[in-house]
């Protein structure tokens, strides 16, 4: 929790403007969904150029799912409305992270931060992770990879892309690749 109190100040400067939740298309002539009310003069208009961007809001539809619902759940949980729960943990995790939100915050409020802090929370809450993230904790630790692939078979990547094996480990090398779980295990090309 300590992480979402320290964003504190950027939980509390997001006005729930929605601008979150929308990215410009760079089409002009496209109509955004709509229509929505101005907030200059109160007329119904449609917001030239803008798309809804969030991909959790789009999949699920509800507010709580884009990023600019997810502020105010952690604002929620700071002020000791909400427990963290798994209908938080479910809404926090399915976030992406892709940092569109951020990207079009004008407050300029690290919506990412905020995200990531609000999952660390429930998670120190003692709310159990999700399935998937579960299974893929218990693989990272029982094979040093989230993919279950045997240690030894980590460096296969070399003799099968054709590459001389004397580049491992070569001593006084300038650069290091480091190639990771996913390039060794699975995207070996």
């Amino acid at each position: 929790m300590e992480r979402l109190k320290k964003l504190r100040g950027d939980i509390y400067r997001c006005i729930h403007c929605k601008a979150c939740q929308f990215a410009y298309s760079g089409e002009p002539s496209r109509k955004g969904p709509g229509p929505h009310k101005s907030t200059t003069d109160g007329k119904i208009v449609l917001y030239e150029g803008m798309l809804k961007s969030c991909p959790a809001g789009l999949e699920f539809g509800w507010e709580a799912y884009n990023n600019s619902g997810k502020v105010w759940i952690a604002r929620a949980v700071l002020e000791g409305e909400i427990a963290l729960d798994e209908n938080v943990r479910d809404i926090a995790m399915a976030c992406i992270t892709c940092g569109m939100c951020g990207a079009q915050c004008e407050n300029q409020i690290r919506t990412v931060d905020i995200i990531e802090a609000l999952r660390a929370a429930v998670l120190e809450a003692g709310v159990p992770p999700l399935d998937k993230h579960a299974l893929v904790e218990k693989l990272t630790k029982k094979d040093n990879n989230p993919y279950g692939g045997k240690k030894e078979d980590r460096m296969a990547w070399v003799k099968e892309s054709g590459l001389d094996e004397s580049i491992i480990n070569k001593k006084g090398a300038k650069i290091a690749y480091f190639v990771g779980c996913t390039a060794s295990y699975r995207q070996k090309n």
